[in-house]
């Protein structure tokens, strides 16, 4: 290096060191003087305009050599010269806020030195001067030479600062190697970083910026890293502060390309603070630092006010981050990074300061994969919250296929399995209980037709669903128990023809029954053995079991006809027995409506007419009676059935009584052999019953007839109930008719009960006639009885024949001499007979005329002119 030209001083702008120390206490750390001359680095430009691109750093013995490709102009060198002016404030160009900051070299050295292009300033504190000088050679286009402080020097002493370690070197390389890494990030010109000790290469960072949002870092030992950068526009509210603040308006995220669980993001004030952000992203803007620049000022509330607001903006932006990450990283960064921050926000204690800010990150990351497009299919595309769709237990391959295939859900590859995770805290829809009842619903609750169209085995199609159903039993139990009502009504069952059918539809059937239950359950009808054994018991648990009752249900469909023809083709009694005897809840009632039981004439007939024979005959085929042997072996189902017993009292009393009335033709002939047997059955239904034949043809109850009868014959002739005898034969009819109550005696009563119950004939010549034979009979008699009984019953004609009467309420013919034949008299149509016993017809009681009716007849006369002495009644 040339000798240089000294110059004159400057004034340097501290004027004590004590000013230096204060400074320099806020200004801490290696890493902090690596940033500042970074900081200088990035804010230099050469002649022409154009910002630096290079940084060197050589650790060498004499001191810290820094260097850049920039060039100081007379106004940095003012600057620089002034320390705590501040001059980049207002310079949107430059990443710096203090100029002060450069005070953090004198950690390290007592005299900084600083060379751009021929020109020389050496800072000097002790006393308070900066000394320029001219025509000097440094390695680099603008060179900082930091001669160790290596020794307690006075400036040691004063700025209360200890001296360098040598030994801390390769400590402070490292730092740099760090400061290069986190610096980088933002960096907008600098293009390549070199870590130099004695002139040999240690490390270099290249920073490659292939587009606007794109910042690689290239390490010379391998290590590459990508990140993105967001420049988020500030609101207009924010912008408006800004410049009432006298802030910037930059607000940028950056994050890596490939998420690593190393990274760790920060807080960046244009210079990395030791701060972290408490999520997978840096974030830089203009915030208020504390002067040590090692994290956010957050102890004044107006700049504390400031910071928040940028990072609830920076949060609002994690949806361009996603979106951003998808394109240029795909679906796993996506993932990762909404995990990680999910995870950071969760891990933050709720009274941290910056937890506001990531609970605003993770609301809008939430938000994000609620609305956009986010979620990635096994067929590479992307679809919203709706669509998407994860199956928490194992399942067989093909379940996803047929999700996706007939219900368009959109299911994660295989390989994104890890992230279930993060799909439950993004509440993505899950093939849980309700999900998966619901696609059952969808798929079965209809003949699925898309079974045939695809070529599917329906078996191996319902397996999958089966599978995943054992699946949610063992997770959730309880869910599944609510559900399994809805099965029954979905055709997720199949029949023995493969054919899908509803769980409701079909039957199982125990196989000793199914031979006999065949004609009435059919392939179509009856579940397939695969089928049953495939199932979860939970499904074929619920398939209906073809009962005893259900067997008897179809049976009472049929009748004797059709169950003779099943038999003759094959069908056999014996099984349909057998197996309603195993039903245990089947009563009399249902059993004894079945058409299948045997009679003794050989056909078959229901149980509800069917007697069970005690040794009785029964010659007239009355009653079906079960075949003595068609039951033996199923006593149980006898003892069940109930049957009637078939004996002389129930026969004579019950049965034929009831055959009598329905077979007229065979009446005379049960008369006859009841004649045999009456004196040891219970008659009491014959008494009720019209079974007297009488001499006009009609059957009457036997209380109502009489053995024929010389004086009813000569009194009603053939017009009384006779009993007709002569039409029967054999022995014991008078004794039955007898015991029946034929009536064999006559007396006044029974001429009076016959004439009652004739009030109502018509009046001819031959009901007139009958009448006046016993009305002469009546006078003739010995006894006034038979009058005094007449008396009282309408059966004798009015003169006029215009009705019947009461022998009270008619005059004799010889009234009319008394009372003439006034409008409202009826006088008797029968003249009196010569033989007549008066006492008799006194006892019949005729009408006798009234004094009134026999003084108007006499007014009548003699208005006539018909009376006495002139044609006038005196008196």
């Amino acid at each position: 290096m040339s000798s240089p030209v000294p110059g004159q001083p400057l004034s340097y702008g501290y004027d004590l060191l004590g000013g230096l120390r204060k400074d320099l206490k806020t200004l801490q750390g290696f890493g902090t003087v690596i940033q500042e001359l970074l900081q200088n680095a990035e804010d230099a430009c050469d002649l022409a305009g154009n910002p630096a691109s290079q940084f060197w750093l050589d650790f060498r013995d004499d001191g810290l050599w820094v260097g850049n490709d920039g060039v100081f102009t007379d106004s940095n060198f003012e600057a620089i010269a002034r320390i705590g002016a501040g001059s980049k404030r207002y310079d949107e160009k430059t990443i710096g806020s203090f100029g002060v900051g450069f005070v953090s070299v004198y950690q390290i050295t007592d005299q900084p030195e600083i060379y751009s292009g021929r020109q020389q300033l050496v800072l000097s504190p002790l006393d308070g001067k900066a000394y320029p000088a001219t025509d000097v050679d440094h390695p680099w286009p603008s060179t900082f030479r930091l001669p160790w402080a290596d020794s307690f020097s006075e400036v040691r002493q004063r700025l209360e600062a200890q001296p360098v370690d040598r030994k801390n070197i390769e400590n402070y390389i490292e730092d740099a190697r760090r400061a290069f890494a986190e610096c980088a990030v933002f960096l907008r010109h600098l293009k390549t970083l070199r870590l130099l000790q004695n002139g040999q290469p240690k490390f270099t960072l290249k920073i490659a910026r292939p587009d606007s949002r794109t910042t690689r870092l290239e390490g010379s030992d391998g290590q590459v890293i990508t990140f993105r950068r967001l420049d988020i526009a500030l609101s207009d509210e924010l912008l408006a502060e800004a410049q009432q603040r006298g802030r910037k308006k930059d607000l940028t995220l950056a994050y890596p390309v490939k998420f690593t669980s190393k990274f760790t993001g920060r807080l960046y004030a244009y210079l990395p603070t030791r701060e972290e952000s408490h999520l997978p992203v840096h974030v830089n803007a203009d915030f208020y630092p504390n002067t040590d620049r090692k994290s956010l000022l957050w102890d004044e509330a107006d700049k504390r006010s400031w910071n928040e607001r940028l990072l609830q903006a920076a949060a609002a932006a994690m949806p361009e981050v996603l979106t951003d990450l998808q394109d240029i990283s795909g679906t796993e960064a996506v993932y990762d990074f909404a995990h990680q921050v999910y995870r950071d926000n969760e891990q933050l204690s709720s009274n941290h300061v910056l937890k506001a800010f990531t609970g605003a990150a993770w609301d809008t990351c939430f938000d994000a994969f609620q609305e956009l497009e986010l979620f990635e299919g096994r067929d590479g595309s992307y679809v919203d919250h709706g669509s998407f769709l994860i199956i928490r237990y194992p399942h067989s391959e093909l379940l996803p296929e047929l999700l996706e295939r007939q219900l368009r859900w959109i299911l994660p590859p295989e390989k994104h399995q890890k992230y279930g995770p993060l799909f439950e805290v993004l509440e993505a829809d899950e093939l849980h209980t309700a999900n998966f009842f619901g696609a059952l619903d969808r798929l079965f609750s209809n003949f699925p037709i898309w079974l045939l169209e695809h070529a599917l085995p329906a078996l191996d199609v319902l397996k999958v669903f089966f599978d995943y159903l054992k699946e949610l039993d063992e997770h959730e139990h309880d869910k599944l128990s609510e559900q399994l009502d809805s099965l029954d009504s979905l055709f997720v069952a199949l029949n023995v023809n493969r054919r899908p059918s509803r769980i409701q539809d079909l039957w199982v059937c125990p196989p000793l029954h199914l031979k006999t239950v065949q004609p009435w359950l059919s392939d179509n009808d009856r579940v397939a053995d695969e089928w049953l054994k495939a199932a979860p018991s939970q499904l074929w648990q619920r398939v209906p079991r073809y009962l005893p009752e259900d067997f008897c249900d179809a049976l009472r469909e049929e009748t004797p006809e059709s169950i003779q023809a099943y038999v003759q083709s094959g069908w056999e009694l014996q099984g349909a027995y057998r197996f309603l005897q195993s039903g245990q809840n089947l009563g009399s009632q249902r059993l004894r409506s079945l058409p299948i039981y045997k009679t003794q004439a050989g056909s078959l007939s229901d149980g509800t007419q069917l007697r069970l024979s005690e040794g009785f005959t029964d010659p007239f085929g009355v009653c079906e009676v079960l075949a003595a042997d068609s039951l033996q072996g199923f006593p149980s189902l006898l003892e069940r059935l109930h049957l009637e017993p078939l004996n002389a009292a129930t026969y004579y009393g019950e049965l034929l009584p009831q055959f009598f009335g329905e077979r007229p033709d065979l009446r005379r002939d049960i008369i006859e052999h009841l004649a045999k047997k009456y004196q040891s059955v219970n008659l009491d239904p014959w008494r009720q019953l019209e079974c007297v034949e009488c001499q006009d043809g009609q059957w009457r109850i036997p209380g109502d007839c009489y053995f024929p009868n010389q004086l009813m014959q000569s009194l009603f002739g053939n017009h009384y109930p006779a009993f007709r005898e002569e039409a029967y034969s054999g022995s014991g009819i008078d004794g039955l008719f007898l015991r029946l109550g034929v009536r064999n005696q006559v007396d006044e009563g029974d001429i009076v009960e016959q004439l009652d119950s004739r009030k109502f004939e018509p009046l001819t010549d031959e009901t007139v006639q009958l009448r006046q034979t016993i009305f002469e009979y009546a006078l003739a008699q010995a006894s006034v009885t038979l009058s005094q009984k007449l008396s009282g019953v309408s059966w004798l004609p009015n003169e006029r024949r215009t009705g019947w009467y009461q022998p009270t309420q008619l005059y004799r013919d010889s009234a009319k001499e008394l009372i003439g034949k006034p409008a409202n008299a009826e006088f008797c149509g029968f003249p009196l007979p010569k033989e007549k016993r008066n006492e008799n017809l006194a006892a019949l009681r005729f009408a006798i005329p009234k004094v009134p009716q026999l003084i108007e007849h006499i007014r009548v006369l003699n208005k006539e002119g018909k009376g006495l002495q002139g044609g006038c009644w005196t008196g």
